[in-house]
């Protein structure tokens, strides 16, 4: 559903005819898929025994130059996208998030963060840059993305990481 929805939003710029095509729906689940893997990354290596998740909360503090590069593109993007749905400008929204959330945060913040784990000065830093980016991507997705994004907030219930159990419906905006 959530890939429909978004092929939908992601394609359709006011005063155009739409062609939907089966592959528009196939790259937008092929995103889901990655949403769901950055997910899954983020929670596996923030979910360890014996720490407190009260460490993830708040606003993180940049130690590398990815950090500060990924916390950088992040504040434009709130601004972008806030701004575009503001002036119902729905497609550009989406297709903000879908360029940072796949190239930005995915391609290149989650590969540098591989090595950032491993080192001892920087695995917390890294840790809560990573929960705070995972958490305000799927706050700017949620009104594209309902079930997905909904989906994954529950899983971070479970596990504790997140400081107030509120559905993102209704959840602050970034």
């Amino acid at each position: 559903t959530d890939a429909v929805r978004f092929a939908l939003i992601f394609n359709t710029a006011p005063g155009t005819d739409m062609a939907l095509a089966e592959d528009k729906i196939k790259g937008m689940k092929h995103f889901a898929n990655k949403l769901w893997n950055i997910a899954r990354f983020v929670i596996t290596n923030i979910d360890r025994p014996n720490t407190s998740h009260e460490r993830l909360w708040g606003q993180p503090e940049p130690l590398t130059e990815a950090d500060r590069t990924v916390l950088t593109k992040l504040g434009i993007l709130i601004n972008e996208v806030t701004e575009h749905i503001e002036n119902f400008r729905l497609h550009e929204a989406a297709q903000a998030l879908y360029q940072f959330t796949w190239y930005e945060f995915a391609d290149v913040y989650l590969e540098a963060s591989k090595t950032q784990l491993q080192d001892e000065g920087t695995k917390t830093s890294t840790e809560k840059i990573l929960f705070h980016n995972l958490i305000t991507v799927l706050k700017l997705l949620h009104p594209f993305m309902p079930f997905i994004t909904e989906h994954i907030a529950t899983l971070l219930d479970q596990q504790g990481l997140r400081k107030y159990s509120e559905p993102l419906l209704i959840s602050k905006w970034p």
